[in-house]
């Protein structure tokens, strides 16, 4: 399977995941089978069972697939997750089995006599048995010293369970929708999503944030967010995806819009997940499925959007962009917004933008600005845009794209267009295959260090 990490995307150092085999998934989120991982926060456990290192060591150590199929009948449901202990909502899991980088793993941070505790619950069959796999393969594995006890005769350090989600709080109802979810392949595709929270209770909630994890599927979606607004505010997009934290008082209700563009090479179904946090407890957790097939609608003809690198010399990038009325009706109101990396220096354009926004990475034009009133069928506007990388980076990313708002025969319609990505300081071009490799390395880096909305 495919996966990529939704939004940003960094230039990455070479971590354990750029090698590990390819990661399958399954869905605890959906409460199907069965999990097991820390009792609790892993980062908060004894030495040396919250170092990293050794939280993905006992992770790849263990083979959930075989003993999924073997106790279970099919496969992956048995899954690693980072935190498993009761009550807590699962976002998401991972069943990478890589043996001998696990010992690999330990061997570098001089961890040699691992011990530890597995709990299985009799009264949950086959909990048990799950447990005492696990422990027979972090034996054999990694030589640790495992125990397997029951849950209900004290704490043990890891636990197995049902991959079942505990309700949401009733004093914090959310939303979250993301629209459109069927596409076209190969067309870059607006994707707006909106998430609320409104705090019901009696005291202030600190902390609240979105967190939009791996993609996985049959397809995986090129992406470029084009903007974020956080109650009608418009805040930078950097490289941790769709995080705020933000501070909801009773009453509030905080809306998180983010735009982003969707592209797909091909057909097929797949989906995100996404987890909401309040402070240090994460209250929900689901995915936003999506398709991408040759029947899907087809979207507006009536404005044709192109973006073209015109010229890459000397460190700097050159971008065309060409809106064409391509319908019968002349269009009266028009928006062109351009978003770039906001790592790189952003040349002026021609024409001036209407306003700019170097804060959030953002240009925008209206008609006026781009020398017109109205777009009649068969015109055209175009827009120049330089960008350069900072002379002292060695690792700048420039990934710029475009989205036009029209109303056209009297409905709002979308369009957009994302420019081939550029990085380093002399804005060497990125494959798509390299492109997708990364994204799907720092995907697998997520689900294996069990890093919650950090810098990945």
């Amino acid at each position: 399977m495919k996966r990529i990490l939704f939004l940003a995307m960094v230039a990455l150092a070479a971590l354990l995941a750029l090698t590990a085999p390819s990661a399958t998934k399954a869905d605890p989120i959906e409460g199907t089978g069965f999990i097991w991982g820390p009792n609790g926060n892993w980062m908060e456990m004894r030495e040396p069972l919250n170092h990293g290192a050794v939280f993905k060591a006992i992770a790849m150590a263990v083979d959930g697939n075989t003993i999924s199929q073997r106790l279970l009948g099919g496969p992956h449901m048995v899954i690693g997750v980072e935190d498993a202990s009761p009550g807590t909502v699962v976002m998401g899991g991972s069943d990478v089995f890589a043996p001998d980088q696990a010992r690999e793993l330990l061997a570098e941070d001089r961890v040699s006599d691992l011990t530890l505790t597995i709990a299985g619950d009799p009264a949950v069959p086959p909990t048990m048995q799950i447990a005492e796999a696990i422990a027979s393969d972090l034996r054999t594995n990694i030589g640790a010293n495992v125990t397997v006890v029951e849950q209900s005769k004290g704490h043990a350090d890891y636990i197995v369970r049902k991959a079942t989600q505990p309700p949401p709080p009733a004093d914090l109802p959310f939303e979250y929708t993301c629209t459109p979810n069927t596409f076209r392949p190969n067309l870059w595709v607006p994707v707006e999503c909106v998430f609320r929270i409104t705090n019901n209770g009696s005291s202030a909630v600190e902390g609240v944030y979105l967190f939009i994890a791996a993609f996985e599927g049959d397809v995986v979606p090129m992406t470029f967010s084009m903007s974020r607004t956080v109650n009608g505010k418009p805040v930078s997009l950097d490289d941790v995806p769709a995080q705020y934290g933000e501070t909801v008082e009773p009453g509030q209700t905080l809306e998180v819009r983010e735009v982003v563009l969707f592209r797909f090479d091909g057909e097929g179904e797949g989906k995100a997940e996404w987890m909401v946090s309040a402070g240090r407890r994460t209250i929900a957790a689901g995915t936003f499925p999506y398709s991408a097939s040759a029947d899907a609608l087809e979207p507006s003809q009536d404005l044709s959007v192109m973006r073209k690198t015109m010229e890459n010399a000397d460190g700097k990038l050159w971008y065309r962009t060409t809106i064409a009325n391509e319908g019968s009706k002349t269009v009266s109101e028009l928006r062109l917004t351009e978003h770039y990396s906001e790592d790189v220096h952003f040349g002026g354009p021609l024409p001036r933008a209407s306003s700019e926004q170097p804060d959030v990475g953002m240009a925008i034009w209206d008609l006026p600005a781009l020398g017109k009133q109205a777009l009649a069928p068969g015109e055209s506007v175009s827009v120049d845009t330089w960008y350069s990388g900072h002379v002292d980076s060695g690792c700048v990313w420039v990934q710029s794209g475009v989205m036009v708002e029209a109303t056209v025969n009297g409905a709002n319609e979308r369009y957009a267009e994302a420019g081939h990505p550029w990085r380093g300081p002399r804005l060497v071009p990125v494959s798509s295959y390299e492109d997708h490799d990364l994204q799907r390395s720092r995907a697998a880096d997520r689900h294996l260090t069990g890093r919650r909305a950090t810098n990945v």
